[in-house]
């Protein structure tokens, strides 16, 4: 499987996220690298993610996994949009500084009907990881052109 190529690039993938999704903040997500079952994705840092304290939170980053999650299964399988989350467990494994998140996300298994993967997030500048999350997308019935999939 890990033959397959990438079907939208960084950029389209940013275009298709900012004009498919109207009420996702502009600027909110931005996807940074694509490579054959793998994304990277930066939610910038708004307020309404700190916590007291000054810690990102847990919603916030529940969320980038779920993009990136989702990030990844269009940039390998195209603009399917009706993919959907059927599962999602997240570990914070510790304290997020108040800054830009980073959530890489690498897909572990991709078939016609469904894709699972996971999801490590640091916070920008930061190495050690400080949330790491598993999930399942479905996908819609349909055929995907020139990639031998099972």
């Amino acid at each position: 499987m890990t033959d397959l190529l990438p079907r939208l690039s960084a950029r389209e993938l940013n275009d298709l996220l900012h004009n498919a999704f109207p009420l996702v903040p502009p600027g909110l997500f931005c996807v940074e690298t694509v490579e054959p079952m793998r994304v990277r994705v930066r939610m910038r840092r708004l307020e309404e993610h700190i916590r007291p304290g000054g810690t990102l939170s847990g919603p916030a980053l529940f969320t980038l996994a779920d993009t990136a999650l989702y990030m990844v299964v269009l940039a390998m399988c195209g603009p399917v949009l009706e993919a959907v989350t059927s599962e999602m467990t997240i570990h914070y494994l510790r304290r997020p500084a108040a800054r830009d998140a980073i959530g890489e996300a690498t897909l572990l298994r991709l078939s016609r009907r469904s894709a699972v993967g996971e999801v490590l997030i640091r916070v920008a500048d930061e190495p050690t990881p400080v949330a790491h999350a598993v999930g399942t997308y479905t996908l819609p019935k349909q055929e995907f052109a020139g990639q031998n999939r099972r």
